[in-house]
């Protein structure tokens, strides 16, 4: 759920998919074919709280390289 602030969320083909403001909860698919970009746009910060249900021993993330988006 978003505690704080504003998240701008891109897909992994650069378009953005959502603007989530505090209070929101936010669902991402895990694994290599889902790439999410979240970021911070405004002067608040972002406060998340997280639950991963992923198997047991599976990295909490994995870094992607830029798909290519104007941002970095």
């Amino acid at each position: 759920m978003l505690r704080q602030g504003t998240l701008t969320h891109n897909m992994s083909d650069c378009s953005i998919d959502g603007v989530y403001q505090a209070g929101r909860h936010i669902v991402e698919p895990s694994g290599s074919g889902h790439v999410h970009i979240g970021r911070n746009l405004g002067s608040t910060p972002v406060v998340l709280d997280v639950l991963y249900a992923d198997p047991a021993g599976s990295p909490l993330a994995v870094d992607a390289p830029n798909p290519g988006c104007a941002f970095e």
